[in-house]
């Protein structure tokens, strides 16, 4: 499954495989690109807002420029007229505000992974959350080691805390694990 976003400069590409995840990001200042496995992803996300700074600075020169032009008019010929540089940098300032792309940002070890606040965001979102959950129960819903019930019982409760396995299969795997130690005591008798 692959999901492309575009947003003014920028171009996210997310390649689904069945254990990783495939991303590019093209932007103005270059292109990244990295592969991920679905565990990997952390818990947490964080949102991120990018706007065209060039546009604010060069919108704020042309409005002084023009309010000087203003201030000339007023003095030379007692009235006042809206310059075109004026209107200009109104125009610069509300492009650079009405612009803004907005992100959220997952902090891999791989490096950030931008997801594009568009119609697709849910779906990117859902998909990386929903195969990551997957992976996690996979590997990680059964028993490793019933030699250390501590730990065992401490990564079964965390796969619970983050509702990747429910209370039922929860509840099931510690039995397994009572079990399981109580295998591993009448071997050592």
């Amino acid at each position: 499954m692959t999901i492309t976003q575009k947003k003014a400069s920028n171009t996210a590409t997310f390649v689904f495989h069945e254990d990783e995840l495939h991303y590019t990001i093209k932007e103005p200042a270059g292109t990244s690109s990295f592969k991920i496995e679905y565990e990997d992803f952390p818990d947490e996300s964080s949102e991120l807002e990018e706007r065209r700074v060039w546009f604010r600075n060069v919108g704020v020169l042309w409005i002084i420029i023009g309010a000087i032009q203003i201030y000339f008019q007023i003095s030379d010929h007692g009235r006042l007229g809206l310059p075109f540089w004026f209107l200009l940098g109104l125009g610069c300032i509300a492009y650079y505000w009405l612009s803004a792309t907005k992100f959220t940002v997952f902090d891999t070890a791989r490096g950030r992974l931008f997801v594009i606040a568009d119609k697709k965001q849910s779906t990117v979102l859902m998909e990386i959350r929903s195969r990551r959950a997957s992976q996690l129960k996979r590997r990680y819903a059964k028993i490793l080691n019933a030699r250390d019930p501590e730990r065992e019982a401490a990564r079964l409760n965390w796969l619970l805390q983050r509702k990747i396995i429910s209370q039922d299969e929860f509840d099931s795997l510690m039995i397994d694990l009572r079990l399981g130690i109580a295998g591993e005591i009448a071997k050592e008798e």
